[in-house]
């Protein structure tokens, strides 16, 4: 298959060559890639910025931000089948026509979401969860003297509201 591979670090160490399709796994899934998004982990890895912190044997295929189709599941995989438009992470490698990743670091693609759209809100999506989880107040757990049956203990939205800032 086709793949944009780095060769050496820095703006010009990459070169679209022909490389072994990657193989599916148990728990994987293989992707058709129809769009991807460079992100600044992308670049800081191709200028080799990150080498020391993560070392890649090279040529390799970087890159992560991805939306495709779903061409095979791996052993285990039964929510997602050959066909689906999904978005994610790619494990292999996203700068290529083809990837492989853990069912776990892809999200099934709701009717009518543009891939483009899709592989471009990879990053910023998680990167959200993220922020979200670390403002989002932290859920009491009801000691066995005080737990009642009923809802969550987690304050409701409308009951939050962001910490101060100094």
């Amino acid at each position: 298959m086709r793949a944009y591979t780095l060769n050496t670090y820095g703006p010009d160490g990459m070169t679209l060559t022909d490389v072994a399709e990657p193989e599916v796994g148990p728990g994987q899934v293989k992707v058709r890639v129809e769009q991807i998004a460079v992100n600044p982990l992308d670049w800081k890895i191709r200028n080799g910025y990150l080498a020391e912190m993560l070392p890649l044997p090279l040529p390799a295929v970087i890159g992560s931000d991805i939306a495709g189709t779903v061409l095979e599941v791996g052993d285990g995989v039964d929510d997602l089948a050959a066909g689906d438009p999904v978005a994610g992470f790619a494990d292999s490698g996203a700068f290529a026509a083809v990837a492989v990743t853990r069912r776990e670091r892809l999200t099934k693609l709701p009717d009518g979401l543009d891939p483009r759209l899709a592989a471009a809100l990879v990053t910023s999506a998680e990167t959200a969860q993220r922020v979200i989880g670390l403002l989002a107040p932290p859920r009491r757990r009801p000691s066995s003297s005080t737990a009642q049956p009923g809802p969550s203990a987690a304050p409701s939205p409308s009951s939050w509201s962001p910490p101060a800032t100094a």
